[in-house]
């Protein structure tokens, strides 16, 4: 019955309720920005916003700061200040994630993509943009070292090939970057060793704009975004960051 009345929702209705998600999303999430669900009489004290903030978990704080900065690069219209108060935010974002997780960290990878797309986006950042596209490659390599020592070699390729399709951007990124280089050796070496279905199944996936949530690098960043308190429930599948974190065998990238 949902997949019928999904189905026959106008293009209008699906927009409203679109927007209404996204006005929801803000909303919680100035909520954690803030510290508190509800300001007291004339706003917020800072001084007691910043102690709240504190209490707040992580990844939550990471989450309502990517979706604030992504509502005001949204709503900004060019708009050169909030494109740079935005960026801030994703960059404390960052580093509040690389701080937690550590390094070369999968739990990493969905701030530092979002930040990345922001920093390509606002002119003026190449240096900062060349920094985190660094810092994002080298989680990939971790984790295709993890899958090469599954003997997982379809799942190399596909992570290092959709790493490289997205982040090797021209005049960011030096043609001669060593790391970027090295990934993409070791997906042409890995390719060269696939069954004859396993490289179907690669350039198949060539054909995907880079980016794009089917992508193997976006699969692995989605699926090690660590679910959140606030919508946390007793059960839930285990995830690509259970198996990083417990050391166990990484599912599969496909």
């Amino acid at each position: 019955m949902r997949q019928l009345a999904e189905r026959n929702m106008s293009f209008g209705a699906r927009q409203a309720r679109e927007m209404r998600r996204q006005q929801a999303t803000l909303a919680r999430a100035t909520e954690v920005l803030q510290g508190s669900p509800i300001a007291g009489p004339g706003g917020l004290d800072p001084p007691g916003a910043r102690l709240r903030q504190s209490l707040v978990p992580v990844p939550e704080r990471t989450w309502a700061l990517r979706n604030v900065a992504a509502s005001m690069l949204r709503s900004g219209s060019g708009d050169a200040a909030a494109a740079e108060e935005a960026l801030g935010m994703l960059q404390q974002a960052a580093q509040l994630s690389a701080e937690h997780y550590g390094r070369q960290h999968p739990g990493q990878l969905s701030t530092l993509l979002d930040y990345i797309a922001a920093l390509l986006a606002v002119p003026g950042h190449t240096e900062q943009a060349a920094a985190a596209i660094e810092a994002a490659c080298g989680i990939v390599a971790a984790v295709g070292e993890r899958y090469r020592q599954q003997q997982d070699l379809l799942s190399l390729v596909l992570l290092y090939e959709a790493a490289q399709a997205e982040l090797d951007v021209p005049g960011v990124v030096p043609r001669d970057n060593a790391l970027m280089r090295r990934l993409e050796r070791q997906a042409a070496d890995g390719f060269g060793v696939l069954e004859t279905a396993q490289a179907n199944l690669v350039m198949s996936r060539r054909k995907l704009q880079p980016g794009s949530p089917g992508t193997a690098l976006r699969q692995l960043a989605r699926d090690c975004t660590e679910q959140l308190g606030v919508w946390g429930g007793s059960k839930r599948r285990v995830t690509r960051l259970d198996q990083w974190n417990k050391g166990q065998q990484l599912a599969p990238l496909r």
